[in-house]
């Protein structure tokens, strides 16, 4: 394996890293904001949940555009 691979593996694995850990908060968040009795904390949770699925489906679908942004090309 060369380093494009190496590094578009590892930006697949920090998707993955990212949407769970992400998941984790935005559920520890609903359910502190539902026990204050906030309504209107749901907008904002489902917006935030929304953007990080866009981002690490971002992350996963384009890993070697990524990695070759990131590493020079060598020849």
């Amino acid at each position: 394996m060369n380093a494009h691979q190496i590094l578009s593996v590892a930006v697949r694995l920090i998707a993955i890293w990212l949407f769970l850990y992400a998941l984790s908060n935005i559920t520890g968040t609903y359910i502190q904001t539902s026990k204050l009795g906030a309504a209107n904390a749901l907008q904002p949770i489902l917006w935030s949940l929304g953007l990080i699925v866009l981002i690490c489906s971002l992350l996963w679908i384009f890993p070697s555009f990524i990695a070759r942004k990131i590493l020079p090309h060598i020849s």
